[in-house]
């Protein structure tokens, strides 16, 4: 299937580590949260539904609307991006050495890496198992010789090491050979395994180009969603935020009379882009988690009508306010062996359920019963034959884990 095209290029940037910056959070939510947090020790509550719109009445969106309304990320489009990096540095839309790119959680970038290696025909060198790094690293580190002679791409070098006492010994071999050899390449790493082979083999000191996505904040979230909306609806839509009616996203029709012009809040998506660190896919599926639609209506079921007013609310759909939104706090109660679970899956983007064990100093039992209660808390997600982090929750675990000192990444 040919993907869509997204025509805002400008937004997709990669850009040196060394210039990353995110957006902040605004004040107000950290404080808010700080106050859920006090009030959960002591007890629970449920906020009522109050302000311009009655949220109850509202319904979630069948997914084939929501998949036209903000359709999938193009990733030939970042792609793109990629390119223009490179031509922009190597006077040619291919690197000429070793370019490692920092993979932010639930970025989904090692699929920007297997459409460039396909486009570009460079090898996409598979991940190993867990045997291969732990008991053979040696024989199948032979095996790759050949393929490592020509332009190859490894998308989840994370998944090439393991935190164990034999866990860095293919991954020395590889970076080795990285060094020596003249064949450029890319590599594909997750910015906490970043973090810890930073201290574990000095990673950072390896010769290489080290880029990132550039983060997007509250006006480029703007646009991201404004050319999504656009990509399948030639008329305006508009997104209005449940408890003041104000629009979360520009009314950019001039044939409005002004006085029926609503005020722009940009409130939920400073919030958003706080909260996501930046992170476009993840801001994507919370922006999708928080449509709503009135039942009554029927959307855009007049789509080739030319009249477009603010009151036509089958062109409106409905923003639940950023305090609703269904992203859990993470509870004070969090035992130790809870945080270093969630912090090993972290460390390796995912890990084998039957095989983390082997990275823990606790007991099967102990191991699985904390994986239970961390499911139950809607922390943890089966994915693939991987254990991984849920990735609405991801930022509010990050922040738990970075208060109790815990190792993080640094985006």
């Amino acid at each position: 299937m040919t993907p869509n095209v997204i025509n805002a290029p400008n937004l997709w940037q990669f850009i040196p580590n060394s210039q990353f910056s995110r957006p902040s959070r605004p004040i107000e939510e950290t404080v808010r949260l700080g106050v859920i947090n006090f009030v959960q020790k002591f007890r629970s509550s449920r906020l009522k539904d109050v302000g311009f719109l009655n949220q109850q009445i509202l319904s979630a969106i069948p997914r084939t609307k929501l998949d036209r309304v903000i359709p999938a990320i193009n990733w030939e489009e970042v792609a793109l991006a990629l390119d223009q990096y490179f031509r922009e540095h190597f006077n040619q839309p291919q690197p000429t050495t070793t370019t490692l790119i920092l993979c932010p959680p639930a970025s989904d970038l090692s699929i920007v890496l297997n459409f460039w290696g396909k486009q570009h025909k460079w090898n996409l060198l598979p991940s190993p198992d867990y045997n291969e790094i732990l008991d053979t690293p040696d024989s199948w580190f032979e095996t790759l010789l050949p393929v490592l002679q020509e332009p190859f791409i490894i998308p989840h070098l994370e998944h090439w090491f393991l935190r164990h006492l034999r866990g860095l010994k293919l991954l020395r071999m590889l970076l080795d050979r990285v060094q020596t050899s003249p064949t450029p390449c890319i590599l594909g790493l997750d910015t906490w395994a970043w973090s810890y082979l930073k201290y574990a083999i000095q990673i950072d000191a390896f010769p290489q180009s080290t880029i990132i996505l550039k983060a997007f904040d509250s006006n480029m979230l703007h646009s991201f969603f404004t050319e999504l909306s656009h990509q399948n609806y030639k008329r305006q839509i508009f997104f209005r935020e449940t408890t003041t009616g104000k629009l979360v996203l520009k009314s950019e029709n001039s044939d409005i009379q002004p006085q029926k012009i609503l005020k722009f809040d940009d409130n939920f998506l400073k919030n958003l882009a706080g909260y996501t660190h930046g992170n476009p896919l993840l801001a994507w599926n919370i922006w999708r988690n928080s449509l709503r639609t009135d039942p009554d209506e029927e959307f855009l079921s007049k789509e080739e009508d030319s009249d477009v007013i603010l009151s036509d609310k089958r062109r409106t759909l409905w923003i639940l306010p950023w305090e609703k939104v269904g992203v859990p706090t993470v509870p004070d109660s969090l035992k130790l062996i809870d945080l270093i679970v969630l912090q090993t899956l972290l460390l390796h983007n995912g890990v084998v359920r039957d095989f983390l064990p082997n990275l823990l100093p606790f007991t099967v039992e102990e191991v699985n019963r904390t994986i239970a209660y961390l499911t139950k808390l809607g922390f943890i997600e089966a994915f693939d034959d991987r254990l991984r982090i849920n990735r609405l929750v991801y930022p509010r675990i990050r922040d738990k884990l970075n208060g109790e000192g815990f190792l993080t990444d640094e985006i």
